[in-house]
């Protein structure tokens, strides 16, 4: 028996703009679905959180008798639909037992989107929520849309790096697609980006991603070996030529005829197109084969998503990410700084989270041009120890004499620095207390 299909909208969006994407479904899968069920949920109200739309969500799952047997319904998402489903089967279900067999999703914003902060602003009040209750942009939903958010970190450790994988072969059957391309004219003036559709990254979109967890002594030496691991299971992702954030969804036309094609071929792959431990990925192959290119002509960032604190367990707030080589030039430095580091968001409920948007081209002109063998990684943080001025705790810096931090090789770029994706470190400094901050009398 076909499985029932379920649509989820994105944010400031409801389900009567996949109308058109319902229809095209019914009318095209070669295996008609029992039954399509368009999903509206509130993404505007300032009250609802993440965990009220899992909540409802399981609520109207059960009203409306929907299969709850393991891999019994197929789910198309649009942007922050992702992280509503995502939510729900991770507070409900576990790998083995979640009701999802194909999740197609359509630009989802798995690790935000820069345009999150601005939803707050005059922009988000005027465009997007005029007609809600006092003007109501949806404050919850947007701090977790938010780059850098806590809470699409912990999403990720939930369903990316759990013990049990959620994805791939005998799972849930899982593929992300994104446009190239961003909205043009006069939207596109106000909200377009590198590296975007127009409302999401490429690099936040792709739901796979890899965990860097690294810890520096008080010279900010590395303590141990550093973790550089993928996250679990085998997710497909394909980035499409002329489509942005709204033509993708098919609501209006779309600017590439693929994006028909891959749609109906996300919902009838089956466990044979995902691979058997570390064998052929044959879906993520089929996707690559219809148009070779499209990585390499398109934008190439990695969103670098950091979080510290020190080993006494404070969130460090206040700091900057060093990137240097060795006996480097001012010239190297320069290139770093103002191409590879396109931009700096720091979450703004809590900066000890953070998001470098960084240029992978523009790293591989300057291994070029600059003969590099290594890049180090390194931390100045706030407040800096100087007992001699007051300042009896804190972190030390790394003289501009030295070199440490994290060293990476030139042979390893290419796994801690990777287009179209996410890369979380979690890096833990060791704070210096100055004896005075507690002493007993003689």
């Amino acid at each position: 028996m076909p499985e029932p299909l379920v649509i989820l909208h994105g944010w400031s969006d409801n389900a009567s703009s996949f109308h058109k994407l319902e229809a095209f479904l019914a009318s095209n899968l070669a295996v008609k679905p029992v039954v399509i069920k368009l999903a509206d949920w509130m993404s505007m109200h300032n009250e609802v959180t993440f965990a009220d739309l899992a909540e409802a969500m399981q609520n109207a799952w059960k009203q409306h008798g929907l299969p709850t047997a393991p891999r019994s319904v197929n789910i198309v998402v649009h942007s922050t639909g992702a992280l509503v489903v995502r939510h729900w089967m991770t507070r409900f279900h576990k790998p083995s037992t979640v009701p999802i067999k194909r999740f197609l999703m359509l630009a989802p914003a798995n690790f935000g989107s820069p345009l999150a902060h601005k939803g707050h602003s005059f922009i988000g009040r005027a465009f997007k929520g005029w007609d809600e209750p006092d003007f109501q942009t949806g404050t919850h939903i947007l701090k977790g849309l938010e780059l850098a958010s806590p809470y699409t970190c912990a999403l990720a450790e939930r369903d990316l790096f759990s013990a049990t994988p959620w994805y791939g072969r005998g799972r849930i059957l899982a593929t992300v697609l994104v446009g190239n391309k961003g909205y043009g004219g006069f939207t596109g003036a106000l909200v377009d980006a590198d590296g975007s559709d127009g409302t999401v990254y490429f690099s936040t979109a792709n739901l796979n991603c890899a965990r860097l967890q690294v810890r520096l002594d008080e010279e900010q030496k590395v303590i141990g070996e550093p973790v550089l691991a993928p996250s679990n299971g085998a997710i497909a992702f394909g980035l499409i030529a002329k489509e942005n954030h709204s033509t993708i969804t098919l609501n209006k036309t779309p600017g590439n005829p693929l994006t028909r094609q891959l749609i109906l071929r996300a919902l009838t792959v089956d466990d044979g197109d995902y691979p058997d431990g570390d064998g052929a990925f044959a879906w993520q192959k089929e996707i690559d084969k219809h148009d070779p290119d499209i990585q390499q002509r398109s934008d190439a960032f990695q969103n670098t998503v950091v979080h510290l604190s020190d080993d006494l367990a404070h969130e460090v707030k206040d700091y900057f990410v060093e990137f240097y080589q060795q006996g480097g030039e001012d010239r190297l430095d320069a290139r770093l700084y103002k191409k590879f580091i396109h931009s700096i968001h720091p979450y703004k409920d809590n900066t000890a989270f953070r998001a470098l948007y960084l240029n992978i081209k523009e790293l591989d002109k300057a291994q070029r041009d600059f003969a590099m063998q290594e890049l180090y990684i390194s931390l100045l943080a706030s407040p800096t120890y100087n007992p001699g001025k007051n300042h009896p705790v804190g972190y030390l810096a790394v003289p501009s004499t030295s070199v440490a931090g994290l060293r990476i090789p030139k042979a390893q770029f290419p796994e801690f620095f990777k287009a179209h994706r996410t890369l979380l470190i979690e890096a833990t400094i060791t704070r210096k207390v100055a004896p005075e901050v507690f002493r007993m009398t003689p």
